[in-house]
């Protein structure tokens, strides 16, 4: 009989829970942060009431602003080692949360390489000197439940850290958080949600839960994210955050019980030509589906959606049809030609993003497995955008 394991963070969610920061256990609090963003939403000014409040001491150990590097947690790992915190509090978005599992790890095993960190699944028990919460404040990563931190290396390849002793001790899930986010931040983050959320329910190894949690999630991105979009401010799209912020954190979870899919295992073209990981997700998850085939849950799923064809295989086309009229309805181009990837550099590319996209555990659990040949093509089409 089969058995599966469904493992995430403790979570505490609903407007307002920020405020549970209170409850943070120790005295000494380490902050990973994004400051700009914060101060843009005002919620840094809310977050130093909180922290100040306490009896305790807090320092900001980490102020990340872009996908991370592994040199940016240089000083960040010194910083942590002078200070002693008992807690580590991670505010931002998924380059902020997975900065700050790396520097849990580093702080925990101070003698500890980058190479001990990317060895999948061998990283030790984290929490004997610290615990860390998770606090997103766009809603597309899920990272405060997943065991996973993504970082660039020097030579601009995206390395894993995967470790179920990433997973946060906790999180909180404060949708006012997101309220605040720019359009074209909730139109990528929730499109890296989706991606999330079906590639997970078609992993092979997906359990029956992962398969509900994926789903869901899905229903939610195509109901909610075009309303969160929106220019027009008022209880509908804030609920539309809300819902949001929520079915990012369920896909999260999803895919933390099982893997990302074959628009994850492609996804190197973000760091090679400086595009926004959610953005990348977006323009290959149409293509990426139709490859797929058809699967059980894109039909359920397009069912759901009154989406037509005769045949399994026309129905999943239509599906991933859909992926794509919905990329263009929350304003982001369907193809790496209009988000300004030059021709030239990205056929030279081509070669080595294939060697890499076929190394990946991705597509290895992905529903079908493609050829190189296959997977050649793919990114000549999302280049162009063909249908």
């Amino acid at each position: 009989m089969t058995q599966w394991i469904y493992a995430n963070a403790p979570l505490r969610l609903g407007r307002g829970s920020l405020d549970t920061l209170r409850e943070l256990p120790g005295r000494r609090i380490g902050l990973v942060i994004d400051r700009p963003a914060l101060e843009v939403s005002g919620a840094w000014k809310r977050v130093q009431t909180i922290l100040e409040e306490g009896e305790g001491s807090w320092e900001v150990l980490a102020d990340i602003r872009h996908e991370p590097l592994v040199g940016d947690l240089a000083e960040p790992r010194q910083h942590a080692l002078d200070f002693q915190p008992d807690s580590i509090l991670a505010l931002g978005g998924g380059s902020v949360l997975d900065a700050a599992k790396a520097l849990w790890f580093f702080y925990e095993q101070p003698q500890a390489t980058w190479q001990d960190a990317f060895r999948f699944f061998a990283i030790p028990q984290l929490g004997e000197r610290a615990r860390l919460a998770a606090v997103p404040t766009t809603s597309g990563t899920g990272s405060e439940t997943t065991c996973v931190a993504v970082f660039i290396d020097e030579e601009g390849q995206k390395r894993l850290m995967m470790s179920r002793s990433l997973i946060p001790s906790q999180a909180i899930l404060d949708p006012d958080l997101a309220d605040s986010m720019p359009a074209a931040v909730a139109a990528a983050s929730g499109m890296d949600a989706l991606a999330h959320a079906l590639e997970a329910a078609t992993c092979r190894i997906a359990s029956p839960l992962v398969q509900w949690a994926g789903l869901r999630a899905a229903q939610e991105c195509f109901r909610w994210l075009p309303v969160s979009v929106k220019e027009e401010k008022g209880e509908e799209k804030r609920q539309a955050r809300e819902r949001m912020h929520y079915a990012a954190s369920l896909a999260g979870m999803a895919i933390n019980n099982a893997s990302a899919g074959l628009a994850h295992a492609l996804d190197q073209v973000g760091p090679r030509f400086k595009l926004p990981h959610g953005l990348v997700c977006a323009i290959l998850l149409p293509h990426t589906l139709a490859a797929a085939g058809p699967h059980p849950i894109c039909l359920e799923l397009s069912e759901g959606l009154g989406l037509k064809g005769r045949t399994p295989e026309a129905k999943c086309l239509r599906l991933a049809e859909r992926v794509r009229e919905l990329v263009q309805e929350v304003g982001l181009p369907v193809s790496f030609r209009e988000a300004g990837v030059p021709a030239s550099g990205y056929e030279w590319e081509i070669p080595r993003l294939v060697e890499t996209a076929l190394l990946s555990g991705s597509l290895q659990l992905a529903p079908r497995i493609l050829t190189e040949v296959e997977v050649a093509a793919l990114f000549r089409r999302a280049y162009n955008g063909d249908p």
